[in-house]
């Protein structure tokens, strides 16, 4: 009895002791559940995850040109190619079938840490609109974002919204802190043998080339047909019309010059052709700069080939990408006069880029069927 006064009183005298005792508790508690949010994220996101690793540690206000878009950003734009050609300094959040009404999200955060003179806007992707809100489709940019960052809150927020708005009950997980702690959705990852041993240790994946997608598809090459490019103009739906010009609002917004763009694919249909006159022209008319490349014209200034630059319809390879980056990267040049960063210290990320992306293109391209290629978005 008296030994278990001296243990009461002994604690007592030691509140310090205590009070430590309790936050290294705490903490310990909160590194575990912070580590258990980034292990257990949604699987399948190698390339947005290294982009975004790679912009957190890319010097603040060193980025003269942010690319938004999908995967018809990331896999056109070399951004590595663009600074040894042009000396421009730019950074693609290229996350493939990324809803368009969480643009503003991504363009908001691009701007915590860097201040460009000038986004690109990939607007191809409006022709899927309705086919892409999809809940993973809203996941993949919110869980490449910053665990901590406050616009991912607001992407989670919109996409509740929109998906209750146009997608039925019970066909998306509803349940808000499912997408704020990534852990709570995918923790069945443990037990089904998708986990690895890198995603335990936090080797997270890291993108050297400023966001420029390097997967194996990139050095494929399928023979495609010729395209089917017409003049006409369609119609837009009600809901593109409105997400566009949400988007076309926040725009009004930034300080930074705005040019929309709408990146080569191949045209099977003249519907489709008609679908990308219809994006242009609504953001012409309302006074907005937009480079359509799908036409007759447009591949003959890049010189781009059906049978060679094309890993499937909606995606060029390498070889057209790099067509597609040096016409574009002397546009932003020369119309928005950019500064050419080439022989800045400053920059060497974007020198040392280019060097992995000559290694990465030293294989060579493979000859593919369609069939041997992911479609995406």
């Amino acid at each position: 009895m008296a030994e278990e006064m001296n243990d009461k009183q002994d604690k007592k005298r030691h509140p310090l002791r205590n009070a430590i005792c309790a936050v290294v508790f705490t903490a310990l508690v909160g590194a575990t559940f912070v580590w258990a949010n980034l292990a257990f994220s949604m699987q399948g996101s190698v390339q947005n995850t290294g982009a975004f690793a790679a912009f957190y540690d890319t010097p603040e206000d060193s980025v003269d040109v942010a690319y938004i878009g999908t995967s018809a950003a990331s896999r056109f734009f070399v951004n590595p190619q663009a600074f040894e050609e042009e000396g421009v300094s730019t950074f693609t959040f290229g996350i493939q079938n990324t809803p368009l009404f969480l643009y503003d999200n991504l363009m908001d955060e691009f701007q915590t840490r860097q201040n460009p003179e000038v986004f690109v806007i990939e607007l191809r992707p409006l022709l899927k609109d309705g086919e892409m809100l999809a809940e993973e489709n809203c996941r993949r940019p919110i869980d490449s974002v910053s665990l901590l960052s406050p616009n991912r809150m607001g992407m989670i927020e919109e996409s509740l919204q929109v998906m209750s708005e146009q997608l039925e009950p019970g066909s998306y997980d509803d349940n808000k802190w499912d997408y704020v702690f990534p852990v709570i959705k995918y923790h069945g990852r443990a037990t089904d043998g998708t986990m690895t041993v890198d995603d335990l240790l936090l080797n997270k994946p890291y993108n050297t080339m400023q966001g420029f997608a390097c997967g194996s598809v990139t050095l494929s090459q399928v023979a495609l047909g010729e395209s089917k490019f017409t003049d006409r103009v369609g119609k837009l739906t009600d809901v593109q019309e409105e997400h566009l010009q949400d988007l076309l609002d926040y725009c009004e917004t930034l300080d930074a010059h705005v040019l929309f763009v709408l990146a080569p694919q191949v045209c099977e249909t003249y519907d489709k052709s008609k679908s990308l006159n219809a994006i242009q022209k609504f953001v012409e008319d309302q006074g907005w700069d937009c480079l359509n490349f799908n036409s007759d014209e447009m591949f003959a200034k890049l010189g781009l080939d059906h049978t060679t630059d094309f890993y499937n319809k909606n995606h060029c390879n390498y070889l057209g990408a790099e067509k597609y980056t040096s016409y574009l990267a002397s546009y932003l040049k020369d119309t928005y006069n950019l500064t050419d960063h080439r022989g800045d210290d400053t920059y060497q990320q974007w020198v040392d880029g280019y060097e992995d992306y000559q290694d990465f293109v030293s294989k060579g391209i493979k000859k593919s069927s369609s069939k041997e290629v992911a479609d995406e978005g």
